[in-house]
């Protein structure tokens, strides 16, 4: 199999493969854009043996995507578990809408970004402000 250096960065990380495979499993089956782009591609379980197999299929998500499925297009879960919305001016080039990219977290991606932003292994001084 021709492979490319994405893919051997990828299978290079411990259980890489298998993470990529259940992020891919989970995007087919919870998110509407990507239930609706693996609906024909990728119709059985996604194994690491099927991203090994059809790992250059895998299509690109464009700039466009993003913008004509603004704002919830990409959950992958339901609008009831969002406990924190936010959005930033950006540059995202829409010029048929808003050009604010939204940011969607459930209480377990909050509790995870504060133990990696706050983690004993940054060694932050207690007089540190850390800025969002």
């Amino acid at each position: 199999m021709k492979t490319q250096p994405a893919f051997d960065r990828i299978s290079a990380v411990p259980d890489g493969l298998k993470r990529l495979a259940n992020a891919l499993e989970k995007a087919k089956n919870d998110s509407f854009f990507y239930k609706r782009l693996f609906r024909k591609r990728l119709r059985e379980t996604v194994t690491e043996e099927l991203v090994k197999e059809n790992f250059l299929l895998l299509p690109f998500t464009s700039k466009e995507d993003v913008i004509r499925n603004y704002p919830d297009g990409f959950l992958s879960t339901d609008i009831k578990n969002i406990a924190l919305y936010c959005e930033s001016t950006g540059t995202s080039g829409n010029t048929i809408g808003s050009t604010k990219s939204a940011s969607f977290y459930t209480k377990s991606d909050l509790a995870r970004d504060a133990e990696r932003r706050f983690s004993p292994d940054l060694k932050l001084p207690s007089e540190d402000i850390v800025a969002n």
